[in-house]
């Protein structure tokens, strides 16, 4: 628990608010100083009594202190024993309640605060005794927090009474996510429950808008919140680590490039690198896949052992069991070894792991925003500058190489978002979905929790005055009607929702709690015990090897009926395939890229494979006429390179569809093929003028159902729900005309 910099202690106004005893506490923990968080958190929670407060700053900044120090002064001066629990915490993780009661219970203690840890991991026991006298703080999951709904429906009242505060912690992880959307809804089922409204308090460090994380936490308002902003000024030391990737050792690359590729590290040479500037330290390298986890652990083990040195890099992600999980976290808390954990995004948010002194990234980054939540780990609490490794693979050019290979697109992405990092920007996801799966859970929630309910009332608390405010009552009956028809609810005589029988029993199953897709799974057993979980869809074919927790593994045998595989150690091995997805970018992201390509400008960060290959791709840039114009022709097709978002390029190519025009999507072109100029700039004219009913086009996609339960929906609510959060027709337009007054 730390405090750095701004006004000392003794003269702080803030401090003088702060109950004597956490002073006092303060004083030995040795600090002299409040942070600027500190100071101005403790003073908009107890100096402005009702407002919402919206705190953004670095990790490790002492956020939680900011927060916790008022909150707990202000139960310590109330004098009236009430029972059930005056502070509700959420938060995105199970290991992070485990870590934030171990910090809270300390100072929570010194005030006579009950701090209590709420999720499925917590002994039955210790909750038995939370429900019989609920007081204090409660730190639960929005999952955990489902279930006291649906479990103890009767109770809530009681429970929560005289609930004061809600903290939402790591809010950017719920923003623009059905995850979020649930936990809007019962943060507003709460306060209708008890009948007044606790006071919000969220905290972050990625939050690009603040006023939309303000709305968040009250869905309709005007964002009305105290919102705090503190930035990073601490250093930051910085590399971008090229690679080459031959394609095909049959094809010699291009004649520019024969005389260097003999220079430029390849591939191959990662764990190596990763090997000699990590081992030693404390350190995470994130890799955008579970299988890339599992490659490179497996490769930097077997480097440790090759080189006698004993293994001191650990696999970490969702699908390990916790045990190995904690292995690896225990590892970097231990400050007498060092270590450094292969991870996926399981290790971005605050868990306490120590001090850790470098961040890697293997590949493009998701967004700007993850690699700040990331390298927030790195450097902070001891004054250090914050260490940054960015390992990015490029193919080099072959004569039949496509014209976004030339332009080695995940290089300049990754430095378009390395600018912006520098910058302070990060993205604001976007807003807008109707979440009807998310709807459809929460009304089945609602009358699991009051054993029936009328469509009226869930139609006041849900949309009226709730979070899915945006869907009309059409769009509402006609949810309820579909849900009928399949058995989710019926209509008692006097018009009451009941669960149907399909309701029922998608209710009782294991993973009704969570908004978020739960698939099957098999159980992985090792000699020593459980070792993780893998997807049912995955091949498991007794005989046949793979790599697991960064171990090399037999599969001895596969109970399809236990859903149980057993594996033996083995010289032999390969990643497993894991499902995933990605992830859509942002208009600021695809302008900083053309801006990158279109000037010679270098990067003091970019080793020299990096800077070969961004010289490389601007050379290409400017080659293929792409300096003055997004749109061209190549190879008899047309060209149109969108430096815009995502969500427009996918809506452009359905308007283009809709006036039958064939399309081909790249990761930022369109192609249309065989078609000159002139066509290309007919259609896009025909489609600016066009009629689009954004309904009708998402009802052109046919993966449409992405969502938990997307199933129960029918085509024309997963259309309706589709258009809602990938479709933008006005914005689309908006981007047609500039393209047809800049080009044609």
């Amino acid at each position: 628990m730390i405090s750095h910099d701004s006004s000392s202690s003794a003269r702080s106004s803030s401090f003088g608010l702060v109950d004597k005893r956490l002073q006092k506490w303060a004083w030995q923990q040795r600090w002299t100083k409040l942070h600027e968080i500190q100071e101005k958190t403790i003073q908009a929670i107890m100096a402005t009594p009702t407002s919402d407060v919206v705190v953004a700053a670095p990790t490790a900044g002492g956020k939680t202190e900011a927060v916790f120090l008022p909150i707990l002064s202000i139960l310590a001066a109330e004098t009236e024993k009430l029972i059930g629990f005056r502070v509700l915490c959420v938060y995105p993780l199970r290991a992070l309640i485990d870590d934030q009661h171990r910090r809270l219970a300390e100072i929570a203690d010194l005030v006579d605060v009950q701090v209590t840890a709420w999720h499925g991991d917590i002994a039955r026991s210790r909750r038995t005794r939370a429900m019989r006298n609920p007081e204090g703080i409660l730190l639960t999951t929005p999952e955990s927090l489902e279930a006291f709904f649906i479990v103890r429906g009767d109770h809530i009242q009681r429970l929560f009474a005289p609930l004061q505060f809600i903290v939402v912690d790591e809010l950017h992880s719920y923003l623009a996510a059905e995850r979020g959307r649930q936990l809007q809804s019962l943060m507003h089922r709460l306060d209708v429950a008890i009948g007044h409204s606790a006071r919000r308090v969220a905290l972050s460090a990625t939050l690009g808008d603040l006023n939309q994380a303000a709305s968040f936490l009250r869905p309709g308002s005007s964002g009305q919140a105290i919102q705090i902003r503190t930035r990073d000024e601490g250093e930051l030391r910085m590399a971008l680590l090229g690679f080459a990737n031959e394609a095909s050792e049959s094809q010699p690359g291009s004649a520019e490039f024969a005389a260097d590729e003999g220079r430029l590290r390849v591939t191959d040479e990662i764990p190596r690198s990763v090997f000699h500037a990590l081992r030693g330290r404390k350190n995470l390298l994130f890799a955008n896949t579970r299988a890339d986890v599992e490659m490179y652990a497996d490769k930097l083990r077997h480097l440790c052992e090759a080189t006698a040195v004993p293994s001191e890099f650990f696999a970490h992600h969702g699908s390990l069991s916790k045990s190995l999980r904690k292995h690896a976290e225990d590892a970097l808390r231990n400050p007498n070894r060092p270590a450094t954990a292969v991870c996926t995004s399981t290790l971005e948010l605050g868990i306490d792991i120590g001090q850790i002194e470098t961040v890697g990234q293997i590949d493009c980054p998701p967004s700007v925003s993850s690699i700040r939540q990331r390298l927030g780990r790195s450097g902070r609490r001891e004054g250090r500058p914050a260490i940054l490794r960015l390992y990015v693979t490029e193919h080099i050019p072959r004569p039949d190489s496509s014209i976004e290979e030339r332009l080695h697109l995940r290089l300049i992405q990754t430095v378009a978002q390395l600018d912006l990092l520098l910058e302070g920007w990060c993205e604001s996801p976007t807003a807008g979905s109707l979440h009807l799966s998310t709807l459809l859970h929460q009304i089945l929630s609602m009358i699991g929790e009051r054993g029936g309910v009328s469509a009226p009332e869930s139609w006041r608390v849900l949309c009226d005055t709730g979070p899915f405010g945006n869907v009309g009552k059409d769009v509402f009956i006609a949810l309820l009607r579909q849900m009928g028809a399949r058995n989710l609810i019926e209509q008692a005589p006097n018009g009451t929702l009941l669960l149907g029988s399909e309701g029922e029993r998608i209710q009782r199953q294991r993973g009704f709690y969570a908004i978020f897709h739960t698939p099957e799974e098999y159980t992985l057993i090792g000699p020593d015990g459980p070792l993780g979980s893998l997807p049912i869809s995955h091949p498991l074919i007794p005989g046949s090897h793979m790599i697991f927790g960064g171990q090399r593994w037999l599969i001895q045998d596969v109970d399809s009926r236990r859903r149980v595989v057993t594996l033996v150690p083995s010289p032999a091995g390969k990643p497993p395939h894991f499902p995933g997805s990605g992830w859509l970018v942002g208009r600021e992201v695809r302008e900083r890229m053309r801006s990158a390509l279109a000037s010679n400008e270098s990067r003091a960060y970019a080793d020299e494979t990096a800077e070969y290959f961004l010289r490389a791709a601007q050379r290409a840039f400017a080659d293929l006429g792409l300096a003055q114009t997004d749109v061209i022709q190549y190879g008899g097709d047309s060209y149109l390179f969108c430096w815009t978002s995502d969500l427009i390029r996918h809506t452009l190519r359905a308007m283009l569809g809709a006036v039958s025009c064939q399309v081909d999507l790249f990761a930022v072109a369109l192609r249309c093929p065989s078609m000159s100029l002139g066509s290309f700039a007919g259609k896009l004219r025909e489609a600016l003028t066009s009629d689009h009913d954004p309904v009708a086009l998402a009802s052109q996609v046919r993966n449409r159902e992405t969502e938990k339960y997307d199933e129960y929906l029918g085509d024309e609510l997963t259309a309706i729900d589709y258009a809602s959060r990938m479709i933008c027709i006005q914005e689309t337009k908006d981007y047609i005309e500039q393209v047809l007054s800049s080009v044609f």
